[in-house]
């Protein structure tokens, strides 16, 4: 499983292991109490290995958050999108407009759904409730290291090809040398990019480039 980095103190630590360690880095950074927010992880269904933490305050609207895993994870062709607790595209969709505070608390679990054709399915896990100085809507404080993914000679693939990630996968990982020889052809390759929606549709990876813009979302 994927390592990262905490961005609240730079250490590094396993997926399961930051989990941990940011209950004590999140107090330790606490300075005052007065807005009530929320620690969640984020992490791809299909694709676990890649993984955030965002702290959320209460009166944050979901449609933020949505925005947010868009822009970081996921936009590449203004697909719809959606909330929903238990299991995705059930009858029970969680409005955009509503406030973490209303549908958030510790130990909840719901689903993200970005693109209801070609989709990319996220969790969303409640860590924990607490009040804090907190000042923007939500803010990344944690994030897997980019996925090492090699080619089928061994070297790191830089590409990924859109049909032979669905009809043969072992061949759908490419290395720059790979990448010329591939039958399919370039047209059908996209760059390896650091989210669960690599491969996928005609994403090309991430809008958000500005380390401040990844750290505070406004």
């Amino acid at each position: 499983m994927s390592d990262g980095v905490c961005f609240l103190c730079g250490k590094t630590f396993s997926k399961i292991g930051m989990t941990r360690h940011l209950k004590s880095c999140i107090r330790k950074n606490i300075k005052e109490k007065k807005v009530k927010v929320f620690h969640l992880l984020i992490d791809g269904l299909e694709y676990p290995e890649y993984w955030i933490h965002i702290e959320i305050k209460g009166s944050t609207p979901l449609a933020t958050l949505d925005e947010f895993l868009k822009d970081l994870w996921l936009e590449c062709c203004d697909h719809l999108s959606g909330f929903w607790f238990q299991r995705p595209f059930s009858d029970q969709e969680i409005s955009k407009l509503a406030p973490a505070e209303n549908v958030f608390e510790p130990g909840l679990q719901i689903y993200y759904v970005y693109d209801f054709g070609t989709s990319t399915i996220l969790r969303i896990k409640v860590i924990s409730e607490y009040m804090s100085n907190f000042k923007g809507k939500l803010r990344l404080i944690a994030r897997n290291r980019p996925i090492k993914i090699h080619c089928k000679g061994g070297k790191e693939a830089k590409y990924v090809c859109t049909e032979c990630l669905w009809s043969n996968p072992e061949e759908a990982w490419l290395c720059d040398e790979c990448a010329k020889q591939h039958a399919c052809g370039m047209d059908m390759l996209l760059d390896v990019v650091d989210s669960p929606r690599v491969g996928e549709c005609a994403y090309t990876g991430s809008s958000l480039t500005d380390i401040f813009e990844l750290y505070e979302y406004y």
